[in-house]
């Protein structure tokens, strides 16, 4: 009825803008005059409607909500009132942070799609308020009915897990398959801003300007008035607490969703309204909640969420594929020019056949057809190479300065073949070959190629697991212990409780950089403004940072260096003194007793170079003594920023 309704809304504008405007030529009126004056009468129109409509929407939801009250009094069966009145309570307890996933999803989404006359875009917040989202039906599923979802499952554990410990998780323990529908619907408001808090809502920042000059801040307040759609659960139980493991969730389809967007300012109309405007944030909802439409599915590790687990305590990586190139004999020619014995500028990149991508490259050898490189290198393997039966890939090509690098030859070899001989090194003499299949090229290549994987802990080397640099008398006090998270196996507790084997120099190295507190830029122009008459008042602000919000903040990012070298860096976080990253990677490290990691805080600029805000030198010697894996705040040094403890790795 509400969609019909719309539906001759939108005809009934367009003629009235019609006659208007054909009329008025009609008795001789401008253009310039009657084509403003049709659009606002239009639009008046439309906006009318709206409000028809969401009076009409808002007796339909009271209606249903007295229905289910009624059900309640009732004690009516196979109600899920219940839960409707378990989310009333259980709503407003529900930590706003938790949404931080959700605010950074929307902000690639609206980032990778905003217009050229805006700069820049931030989920300033994000707040569930006091209105709960309501369950309209709950029923149980059989597992024929969520074959997509056990195949979702089953593909994801694939990528993530080896094939013993994924068939265990499958086999082992009981699964739940549920259906809910729900819905959501705002309250009415009214000018103050209590009564618009207490729907769910957002605060969207729009940097309106010229990407890569300059962008003033527009604020908008998003409020989520609609909400309907159906998921499906499947739930992972386990004999042990919490009982509940592995939370799997897909939706059935796109939801329906409607927002109202004010610009935050003492008087604003509902802009979302206008079909124009509400297209780019409905979009970038949407897109964000497509991600999660059936056949596509999220798993969440549920138990550990309930125990308050979010520490990493093993590397992603399996091990590592060693490898150590010697030198290359009887090359082709590929230039007219050179020596005698030489006619190529050979070098060698070694890559995933299939990701196609190098991950390390050779030097140049000048002008010689028989080079010797002996360098090495190291590359990561991980589940997702394993599953997607990936070769190691070693390409020889021939350098040129005026033209494409021409392929010199290839080899290829299975990374499933080598990670079943582990712990060696094996020489090898390999033919090179064309790009096409069973062709040959000139020349050899003499390297050696190995797959070492992760090493067991020694039980000699187990610690007490508590930070040495502590005093006596403050070592064993709970509130200055490390964050080791839920140490449920045998495996876990090694890893918080042992440190790295010095027999075993070289490993894996990761790190996660969760978020920063206090962030803000130091005033280094001096004190503003003539003296006179403030002669005794501070020449800085002191004290606790009290905006989470300014002009004044950067708009931070991290990098990662392993021994000076970059590895990675972050997405920029705009304007916000607590930045939110949960990013990092994962790297080969040749030897962590001498190892340093440096995380470096950046401020965000265009057209200047970015300035260092801090730095955390990290020596992996001094911070893994007692076990390996540390999560723990530390402070930021050096840079134009000021703070209190903040980078938390």
């Amino acid at each position: 009825m509400f969609a019909s309704l719309e539906k001759r809304a939108g005809a009934l504008c367009i003629g009235v803008s019609l006659a208007i405007v054909i009329l008025g030529k009609m008795f001789g009126g401008s253009l310039k005059g009657l084509i403003p004056t049709a659009m606002c009468i239009a639009s008046g129109i439309w906006l009318w409607m709206k409000e028809v409509v969401r009076s009409g929407r808002e007796v339909e939801w009271s209606s249903e909500q007295s229905r289910g009250e009624t059900a309640v009094a009732n004690l009516l069966p196979e109600s899920v009132e219940w839960m409707n009145t378990l989310l009333g309570i259980v709503w407003g307890l529900i930590n706003p942070e938790m949404f931080a996933a959700v605010a950074d999803t929307l902000e690639d989404v609206m980032g990778a799609s905003v217009p050229g006359v805006i700069e820049n875009v931030r989920v300033a917040e994000i707040n569930q308020g006091s209105n709960p989202i309501r369950i309209l039906s709950l029923r149980a599923l059989p597992d024929t009915h969520v074959q997509d979802l056990k195949d979702s499952i089953h593909a994801e554990n694939k990528k993530t897990k080896d094939p013993q410990e994924a068939a265990a998780d499958e086999e082992g323990g009981d699964y739940y398959n549920l259906e809910a529908s729900f819905a959501y619907h705002a309250k009415p408001t009214g000018e103050d801003a209590s009564s618009k808090a207490r729907n769910m809502h957002m605060q969207l920042v729009f940097y309106l300007g010229i990407k890569g000059l300059f962008g003033v801040p527009l604020p908008i307040f998003v409020e989520l008035q609609g909400l309907v759609g159906t998921v499906r659960l499947r739930l992972q139980m386990t004999p042990e607490p919490p009982f509940l493991k592995i939370l799997t969730f897909t939706l059935m389809g796109l939801p329906q969703v409607q927002a109202g967007c004010v610009p935050m300012v003492q008087k604003g109309v509902n802009i979302l309204n206008l079909p124009l405007i509400s297209n780019f944030v409905n979009y970038a909802i949407g897109a964000a909640a497509s991600m999660y439409v059936a056949p596509k599915s999220m798993s969440i590790d549920v138990g550990a969420i309930l125990q308050g687990d979010t520490v990493q305590k093993d590397v992603l990586a399996l091990g590592v594929m060693w490898i150590r190139i010697h030198r290359a004999v009887g090359l082709s020619k590929q230039d007219k020019r050179g020596s005698k014995h030489g006619g190529s500028d050979p070098y060698i990149t070694l890559s995933f056949s299939k990701y196609g991508k190098p991950m390390y490259c050779t030097r140049v050898i000048t002008d010689d057809l028989n080079p010797i490189w002996e360098e090495t290198a190291a590359l990561l393997v991980t589940p997702e190479l394993i599953k997607a039966d990936e070769q190691l890939s070693v390409e020889l090509w021939d350098s040129d300065r005026s033209s494409a690098d021409d392929i010199v030859g290839k080899i290829e070899l299975s990374i499933q073949k080598m990670i079943q001989h582990p712990g060696k090194m094996y020489p090898q003499v390999s033919k090179l070959r064309g790009m096409e299949a069973d062709s040959e090229m000139p020349g050899e290549l003499h390297w050696e190629v190995g797959y070492f994987g992760k090493p067991h802990f020694r039980p000699a080397l187990r610690t007490d697991g508590k930070d040495p640099s502590l005093p006596k008398e403050l070592k064993d006090k709970e509130e200055f212990q490390d964050d080791k998270g839920t140490l449920d196996t045998e495996e876990k507790d090694a890893v918080a409780h042992t440190p790295p084997d010095p027999l075993w120099p070289s490993g894996i190295c990761s790190v996660v950089i969760h978020q920063i507190v206090n962030l803000e830029l130091e005033n280094i122009q001096g004190s503003n403004g003539n003296r006179k008459g403030r002669e005794y008042e501070p020449a800085k602000p002191a004290g606790e940072n009290t905006d989470e919000e300014s002009k004044k903040l950067p708009s931070s990012y991290c990098t990662i260096l392993y021994n000076d070298q970059l590895v990675y860096r972050t997405r920029s976080k705009v304007v916000s003194s607590k930045p939110i990253f949960n990013a990092g990677t994962e790297r080969f490290m040749r030897d962590w007793r001498s190892g340093i990691v440096t995380v470096t805080v950046r401020d965000s600029r265009h057209r200047e170079h970015d300035p260092i805000l801090g730095v955390v030198p990290l020596r992996l010697s001094d911070i893994l003594q007692t076990s390996s894996q540390v999560t723990r705040w530390y402070p930021l040094d050096g840079g134009i920023g000021q703070w209190h403890p903040s980078v938390k790795s």
